[in-house]
């Protein structure tokens, strides 16, 4: 007789959480490997309805099947997880294109700052060239330069202060020239002579 389902249910290890369900009936996935096909609630059942874990590792529960009225088919939520297996290869091949999707953005972000940066650097050697180029053109003024600078600002003020003193002073003589050359002619257009005191 070849290895069947209560064989494989007598092969479950107690101490193995992953060989039961929670309710502490044998798990449909550890069933199915040991079997090596698809093994379903209702063949368990119908095995041995009442098999559940053992509370002692040492005192397995003989599987006798024999006695009793069968259990009727427990639900659906015990079944292999063959679908959650291809749901989690779905899971998994979405996970590693979106993984994919983030390295491709970031390899192009390093791209464009790798960009950026040499942009920003010949920017900076034309702004350095441009430098030079006006201090060749515009050297900046020595001490000695400076000073003469400042004197000659200094003397053309004086200069021009002088001229408007001199303007300044020349202005009433000519207005009353002006004034005099308006006069009638009977009365002459002369400056008068006033005696001063000490004149013959």
């Amino acid at each position: 007789m070849g290895y069947d389902i209560k064989d494989a249910m007598r092969d479950l290890d107690p101490a193995d959480d992953s060989h039961w369900t929670q309710a502490g009936k044998p798990s449909l996935e550890a069933l199915s490997e040991k079997m090596g096909e698809r093994v379903t609630r209702a063949q368990v059942n119908e095995a041995n309805p009442e098999f559940c874990r053992p509370a002692a590792p040492s005192s397995p529960q003989p599987i006798s099947g024999d006695d009793g009225e069968q259990a009727p088919p427990r639900s659906s939520d015990e079944e292999p997880t063959q679908p959650n297996r291809t749901g989690r290869a779905a899971a998994k091949a979405k996970l590693d294109k979106a993984i994919a999707e983030i390295d491709a953005g970031q390899a192009k972000c390093r791209e464009m700052l790798a960009k950026l940066a040499d942009e920003s650097a010949a920017l900076d050697r034309k702004a350095d060239e441009m430098r030079r180029e006006f201090d060749q053109a515009f050297p900046p003024l020595t001490a000695a330069e400076r000073y003469k600078l400042v004197t000659d600002r200094a003397h053309e003020e004086r200069r021009r202060a002088s001229q408007r003193a001199a303007s300044a002073a020349t202005m009433g003589t000519t207005r009353l020239d002006a004034a005099l050359g308006m006069r009638r002619g009977g009365l002459g257009s002369g400056r008068p002579n006033y005696p001063f005191k000490g004149n013959g």
